[in-house]
């Protein structure tokens, strides 16, 4: 009910919903509030749902990466002393994406910012290309609230290298099918990526990662932008 409410734009109804339960709600359920308040860019709500996933979860290094950056968008003094806390707290690990796709029955493992492929100069300027392209598409709403670490810190993630072996090692052939796999949720920027190359190359595009499975063909996702 939870998601249903927090697909539909209903946050507030949703928080009643969880107010009303007649047992405690779990992880599950404020992830998913979670998940809808970075949909809808509801901030203060997200803050509230990921507060109550790290009272259930405290050791959650993920979860502890998001609530982080929620603190610092909402950038309030009080914030700035919840951030040094957490930080002198526990050290957190960097949390970096890893992404694995077939080709002619071998799997290819690609870490984000990884440059020590012998073809990784014509993986980075195909992405480079398509990056340019994507820029012109505006940026839908939504909190920049991530799993992974952002591209000016860990270099470019993982599954674009994945899509742009998939292209540059195939040539002259456009693949019509790809899959992949993730170890952590796609950011919006990927994801509005796989979009544009779905459309452009009249591909499909399948990529899973432990919270969403993502079928892109042109120029949609199955999941509705909402992930």
């Amino acid at each position: 009910m939870v998601d249903l409410y927090g697909r539909a734009g209903r946050l507030e109804e949703a928080i009643r919903f969880i107010e009303a339960m007649p047992v405690k709600p779990d992880s599950s359920v404020w992830s998913r509030l979670l998940t809808a308040s970075r949909v809808h860019d509801c901030l203060d709500l997200g803050i509230h749902a990921g507060e109550r996933l790290l009272g259930l979860e405290p050791g959650n290094a993920l979860i502890r990466h998001l609530v982080l950056q929620a603190y610092a968008l909402r950038g309030t003094r009080e914030d700035t002393f919840r951030v040094q806390r957490l930080q002198n707290e526990h050290q957190l690990p960097k949390l970096i994406g890893e992404s694995w796709i077939e080709s002619k029955n071998k799997v290819h493992s690609f870490v984000s910012g990884d440059r020590s492929k012998p073809y990784s100069n014509l993986l980075f300027a195909w992405i480079d290309q398509i990056s340019i392209e994507v820029k012109q598409i505006g940026r839908r709403q939504g909190l920049c609230i991530a799993d992974e670490e952002k591209e000016e810190v860990v270099g470019v993630h993982s599954e674009k290298l994945a899509l742009a072996f998939a292209f540059v090692c195939s040539q002259p052939v456009v693949p019509r099918s790809i899959r992949i796999v993730k170890n952590l949720r796609m950011c919006s920027d990927c994801h509005r990526m796989a979009k544009h190359i779905s459309l452009k190359y009249g591909c499909e595009i399948y990529l899973s990662h432990p919270k969403c499975f993502h079928h892109f063909k042109d120029g949609h996702c199955s999941c509705g932008d909402y992930w």
